[in-house]
């Protein structure tokens, strides 16, 4: 079904529906969006009826998955107490309400049935002004989830806003706040600015707002600002606790590595690999078409492509320390990789001969 075949199923079984959240704001600024946020006067058992599911009660709301939409159908509800960032909710029967309890004026707006605009709240002005304003009390609100400071900012970044001059202060004078957030919570959102073309825009923010040390970050200001997520990352040196990926582990062990060596040669490229060697070239303010050409210029671009192995040192030698056969072919791989030697197969031999009989 379109999303609005949900709300006019609804809809024919007596219950007031709309389309509200990021569907929506994607929806109005032209955006392709594919989790669909529904809030109903219908409870979830209505929910359930009235598609013929049975799809779980996750505190008031139903999720029916229809490729390529992810759609959550939620009761209209209001929060009576919070418990850290968990709200204690009772269902309602009026949309306004469930409006009132939500974080921005630009994820309040609602689209009916026929995809019409209902915005009691003025988000819809907000989204032409580009402008990220609080439902409500300001405090209240950022003090109830402090994750919202966060995705105030995200959203400032990702779509170009700016947010509105008493948030921005309450902001900037609060930002202890955010040290009651998990680890998981800051990386989710963080991850979101770092991969927004408009990441310079985060860390400036990030520091005009004095939130540097309430998140466990600090600029490395001897670099350049580089153009990618891992490279912002490494940029903003995030405290141990940050849960990188395995992965993303590495990449920035290796990539601090590169920088620890200050400039970026064969062996580097060849060792940490192109990718990491432009992420790093981009910190150190090396120009990647430099970059691009030294890996151009490998005669090899992987230890595979070397014509002997570890069974033909061992061969030729007569050879049975494997630690001292991993040290002659690292030799014969880098005397290859400055190019002081061919990959050919009887040059090298040869070398071996000469150098290491």
């Amino acid at each position: 079904m379109e999303v609005q075949d949900y709300l006019k199923k609804l809809k024919n079984k007596g219950y007031t529906s709309y389309i509200v959240g990021g569907y929506t704001r994607d929806y109005l600024l032209g955006l392709n969006s594919f989790d669909v946020d529904i809030t109903t006067a219908a409870t979830p058992n209505d929910v359930r009826k009235v598609f013929n599911i049975n799809g779980k009660d996750n505190f008031g709301s139903i999720r029916i998955k229809d490729e390529p939409y992810i759609i959550d159908i939620t009761t209209f509800r209001k929060e009576i107490s919070y418990s850290g960032r968990k709200p204690k909710v009772v269902f309602i029967e009026e949309v306004l309400e469930d409006l009132f309890r939500r974080d921005f004026t630009i994820n309040a707006i609602c689209l009916d049935d026929n995809l019409e605009v209902y915005d009691p709240l003025g988000g819809f002005e907000d989204l032409k002004s580009k402008t990220i304003r609080v439902i409500g009390d300001i405090a209240k609100k950022f003090q109830e989830d402090p994750l919202r400071i966060l995705r105030a900012i995200r959203f400032a970044v990702i779509y170009d806003f700016e947010i509105e001059e008493n948030a921005y202060r309450f902001i900037k004078e609060n930002g202890r706040l955010l040290k009651s957030l998990s680890y998981k919570r800051k990386i989710e959102e963080l991850d979101l600015m770092f991969n927004s073309p408009f990441y310079q825009k985060a860390l400036d923010l990030l520091e005009d707002l004095n939130l540097l040390d309430a998140l466990g970050l600090k600029l490395e200001k001897d670099y350049f600002v580089p153009k990618t997520r891992i490279g912002i990352w490494i940029y903003v040196n995030p405290v141990e606790a940050y849960p990188f990926s395995k992965l993303d582990k590495k990449r920035m062990s290796d990539i601090r590595a590169i920088l620890a060596l200050g400039d970026i040669d064969r062996k580097t490229i060849f060792t940490y690999g192109i990718k990491n060697a432009l992420i790093a070239g981009n910190l150190l303010g090396i120009k990647e078409d430099k970059i691009v050409s030294i890996y151009d210029s490998l005669p090899i671009k992987s230890e595979s492509e070397l014509v002997i192995d570890g069974d033909t040192i061992k061969s030729v030698l007569n050879l049975n320390s494997s630690l001292k056969i991993g040290k002659i072919k690292s030799d014969v791989l880098y005397e290859v990789l400055k190019g002081t030697l061919k990959n050919e197969r009887s040059i090298l031999i040869k070398y071996l001969l000469e150098n290491w009989k």
